[in-house]
């Protein structure tokens, strides 16, 4: 398992001994072209990469609400119930309201992409055609955010989501 393992030229050595405890070792040069950062970070809180049990992208170990992906995508620990309030919010300022969220800076090396979907009525859901704004970097996080749209016909959308999925490898 690689996952721990930044990417770059690793030396490994690789010992053999026999039942008369003769031994022989040979060095080699393992190459991480590139480390899955979700893998990385299943490994940091589970201990595991497998996509399994409490590690599982729709497992939610904290019963917080917020699946694994989620938590993930949002830069939050999967042992501590932030819930949903910790991921998202919204702001208004002279340009009207704003959907505000956290997303990883690496979400494109990660795998995970962000629609952001807006309603007026929590039944009719229309997507944001509008690329996220910078706000804030936070270490392994951004802070974005997107204007509230207006909505056909006429109507002012009033509540937004964030649906987070896993890009197809």
């Amino acid at each position: 398992d690689t996952s721990r393992l930044s990417a770059g030229e690793h030396e490994v050595i690789i010992t053999a001994e026999d039942s008369a405890g003769a031994s022989s070792s040979l060095a080699i040069s393992l190459t991480i072209s590139s480390n899955n950062p979700a893998r990385a970070w299943r490994f940091s809180y589970f201990g595991s990469t497998a996509l399994s049990a409490q590690s599982a992208e729709d497992a939610d170990p904290d019963h917080d609400g917020l699946s694994n992906l989620a938590e993930f995508a949002f830069g939050l620990d999967p042992s501590q119930a932030e819930g949903a309030a910790a991921a998202q919010g919204s702001i208004a300022d002279s340009n009207g309201l704003k959907a505000i969220f956290h997303r990883r800076k690496n979400h494109q090396t990660a795998g995970i992409t962000y629609q952001v979907e807006f309603s007026h009525d929590l039944s009719t859901w229309t997507q944001s055609e509008t690329e996220p704004e910078i706000l804030s970097n936070e270490g392994i996080t951004e802070q974005v955010a997107v204007p509230f749209p207006a909505l056909p016909p006429g109507k002012s959308s009033t509540f937004f989501r964030i649906i987070v999925e896993p890009q197809a490898p």
